[in-house]
């Protein structure tokens, strides 16, 4: 069984507008999601990699900091970093459900 990895990569800014115009300062984090490619690939798969890598983007680009700003730009980032990592995967299930549209149906054949 073949394991794939998906690195969720993203980076923030600063957490005030002030301090971001003066120091382009950028905080980088990452996080490792583990899955089995094949796995993902069905639909219960396919559901379950894409939550993983929803929760991984969340973690990695939440702030200690709260306020409306602060919590935009965490949304932002973490919407960001979720396209990255689908992106990334390239498996068309995962994909579909980020985009909402219906995924990809595989017919069975019939040998004869």
């Amino acid at each position: 069984m073949k394991i794939a990895l998906a690195c969720v990569a993203l980076a923030f800014a600063v957490p005030t507008v002030a301090v971001a115009a003066e120091d382009a300062s950028v905080i980088t984090r990452h996080e490792r999601v583990s899955f089995v490619s094949d796995d993902a690939e069905t639909l219960d798969g396919a559901k379950k990699t894409y939550e993983q890598l929803r929760r991984a983007a969340r973690r990695v680009c939440s702030s200690p900091l709260r306020s409306p700003i602060k919590d935009r730009v965490d949304l932002d980032c973490a919407r960001e970093a979720l396209d990255r990592a689908v992106a990334d995967i390239a498996i068309p299930q995962v994909s579909a459900l980020h985009t909402g549209q219906a995924a990809p149906v595989q017919l069975a054949a019939r040998a004869d």
